[in-house]
């Protein structure tokens, strides 16, 4: 059994990185080191300790509710994912469009 989560930057674990015990690393490492810090710090990874299953954490900051249903759907289609699998999708809600355009300058 696997734990796949699709998501947005929640899901991806963004803003981990702004913890005060990675504050000196922001400006050593690159970009790889902080995304496989996000996703190993997610709310994805300890869902799968509870669950005592491996995890696949394919949040991505930015993505849409298209995106998530997008990928899934090429998972599905190339048999990636299996009848043992627990799928999570953290679905965006259409409110966060409304506030989006209603700041807009």
């Amino acid at each position: 059994m696997r734990l796949i989560c699709l998501g947005d930057s929640w899901t991806e674990g963004d803003g981990i990185e702004t913890q005060k015990e990675f504050a000196n690393d922001i400006l050593t490492v690159g970009d790889g080191f902080f995304r496989k810090l996000r996703q190993q710090n997610s709310w994805c990874r300890f869902l799968a300790n509870k669950l005592n299953c491996v995890y696949v954490n394919l949040g991505k900051s930015g993505s849409s509710n298209f995106d998530m249903f997008f990928n899934i759907n090429s998972l599905i289609k190339k048999n990636i994912v299996t009848k043992d699998d627990i799928i999570i999708i953290y679905i965006l809600s259409t409110y966060i469009y409304l506030l989006l355009i209603n700041n807009v300058d």
